[in-house]
Order: C-alpha cells, then sequence, then structure tokens
C-alpha cells in the first residue's frame, strides 16, 4: 500500500533542506506530495493565507519574524491536508534514513504523533508536529478537530504574543490532543539527529532546519500589517 508523504517550504529551498527532501524520494512506495505559496493559497483560501503573513508578532516571536509566519500557515496547511486526504506530513527537514514504510503507519485508521526525545520515554510531554500520520477511518477524527482548533485560533488570534508552537504548533497538540492519539511513536524510531540516535532509528527530526537558511524573507507582496 502507497503512503502518501505531504511536504511544504513556502520560499527558496536552502542547499540542506534539499538534501533532506531528497532522503525521502529514495524510498519506493511513497507518494511525494510538495506544496509552495501557491498551493496553501487553493487549500485554505486567500484570506487564511494573507492573515498568517501579516499578523503581528510579539517580541518573542518578532525574533525570526518570517520563520513564524511560515511556520503558522505551515501548521494550518498540514492539519488541512492530513483532514482531506491523509497520510503523512513531514517537515522538510526531517530525514528519512530507513524505509518509512517500516513503521507501518498505512495500516493505523487514526492519528499517531511521534515522540522524537528519549529523556521523555513514553510519556506525552513532546510530541512533536513536525512529523504527524492521519488515517481516514477513525470516527470521530481527531485530525478534524485539531484543525478546527487551530484553524479557530490562528484567526482570532491579532497577534502571536509568544511562539507559534503554543498558538497552533506542538504545545497546542500536547495540551489537547496527545492522548487521543491512537499510537505515539517514541524514540528510538523517531529521534533527534544526536547522541541519541541508535541503530533503530528510522526518521531523524530537525535535522536540516530552517534556521540554517542565514536570511528567510517573505513572498513578494505580503508583509506585517503595520
Amino acid at each position: 500500500m502507497t503512503l502518501i508523504v505531504h511536504q511544504a517550504w513556502f520560499n527558496e529551498v536552502p542547499p540542506l533542506i534539499a538534501d533532506c527532501m531528497s532522503s525521502w524520494d529514495k524510498w519506493p512506495g511513497l507518494e511525494m506530495r510538495r506544496y509552495g505559496v501557491q498551493d496553501a493559497v487553493d487549500i485554505l483560501g486567500i484570506d487564511v493565507v494573507d492573515h498568517c503573513f501579516t499578523i503581528r508578532l510579539g517580541p518573542r516571536a518578532a525574533a525570526a519574524s518570517w520563520r513564524n509566519r511560515y511556520r503558522l500557515l505551515s501548521d494550518l496547511f498540514r492539519y488541512k491536508l492530513l483532514a482531506s486526504v491523509g497520510g503523512l506530513w513531514a517537515d522538510c527537514d526531517t530525514t528519512a534514513i530507513k524505509d518509512p514504510l517500516a513503521l507501518g503507519l498505512q495500516n493505523d485508521a487514526g492519528l499517531v504523533l511521534f515522540n522524537p526525545k528519549s529523556h521523555h520515554g513514553k510519556g506525552l510531554k513532546t510530541v512533536c508536529n513536525g512529523l504527524m500520520y492521519s488515517g481516514l477511518g477513525q470516527e470521530p477524527r481527531v485530525i478534524d478537530k485539531i484543525y478546527e482548533k487551530a484553524m479557530s485560533r490562528a484567526m482570532e488570534a491579532e497577534c502571536v504574543p509568544r511562539t507559534v508552537g503554543w498558538l497552533t504548533g506542538p504545545h497546542m497538540l500536547i495540551d489537547n490532543f496527545a492522548r487521543l492519539a491512537s499510537r505515539i511513536i517514541n524514540h528510538p524510531y523517531v529521534s533527534k539527529p544526536d547522541a541519541s540516535s541508535t541503530p533503530e532509528t528510522i526518521l531523524h527530526i530537525r535535522y536540516g532546519r530552517h534556521d540554517d537558511a542565514k536570511e528567510v524573507t517573505g513572498p513578494i507582496g505580503w508583509g506585517p500589517k503595520t
């Protein structure tokens, strides 16, 4: 059974990110779907994209202004894709070092989350949204509720006061949805690419990182409201 893998990048792809993305292409049985800003406009609508790209940022979030704008859009986009067509979302800075089909995701009907940090063991303290999977067969579907809550929080927010992770990202998942996942894939099968990796590791998360791009700029025609 083919596994759909979604990835999106909304500005110029830096070399490290390109290397991470290419690591997925070598594995058979994956249907890679990659997206840009126009895809986000087509799927989410121009009003949502404009809001993400123009929302005011508080002092802490503004330190990485366009990174945080892309992160906000990316959160809404991934939840919408998973709610609409299912599959695996993989941030572009993740690396598939072994065959992702070994995780058996194509057999899951519900939400699967990932915990890449070994020191939290089996707890729910540190699931991420850089990797997440949803099937289409479980009712009621948790991914629908995730999308609805994230969209509501994003569109009602006049400002991102801290970081996007608290508004629509991993902290939102941890506080509201992690306990509803059909399973959580823990370290070492997914890990940070450091000493915590083991021969069992299948996916590395946050390898290339957005931050390796020295300067992150926005698409022409969009910018913060003044």
